[in-house]
């Protein structure tokens, strides 16, 4: 494989990776998004209705810790796409200088010293 072939697959492949991790991530912001509104809608059901400061504080305290849960959980997802991406990114370069190894003819001359 020549050098403008190997870059051709090395554009290729990132390409097609950056799609999918994009992808992958606004699929997840999406169902991210409809599960805070899901939350949302049930706890604006749960409202109390009267000045009942120990019941809405409860709610409240409820409500924080259901968003926080859902929050992180977003974002340890986030980060394993993210992992993952980097993971396949590194392997895509690998193979590129590894391949260049392997190639007759293209090794590395030290530039000489001017005299």
């Amino acid at each position: 494989m020549n050098v403008l072939e190997r870059q051709a697959k090395l554009f290729r492949d990132l390409t097609e990776l950056q799609v999918t991790t994009s992808r992958s991530l606004s699929d997840l912001d999406a169902n991210a998004v409809k599960q805070y509104f899901e939350l949302n809608e049930g706890f604006a059901q749960r409202l109390p209705s009267g000045a009942d400061f120990s019941a809405w504080s409860e709610l409240s305290r409820e409500y924080g810790e259901a968003l926080w849960s859902s929050y992180s959980e977003l974002m340890q997802a986030r980060g394993e796409i993210v992992r993952e991406a980097i993971d396949k990114s590194n392997a895509v370069y690998r193979s590129v200088f590894e391949s260049e190894e392997e190639v007759p003819g293209t090794s590395v001359v030290a530039p000489v010293a001017a005299a």
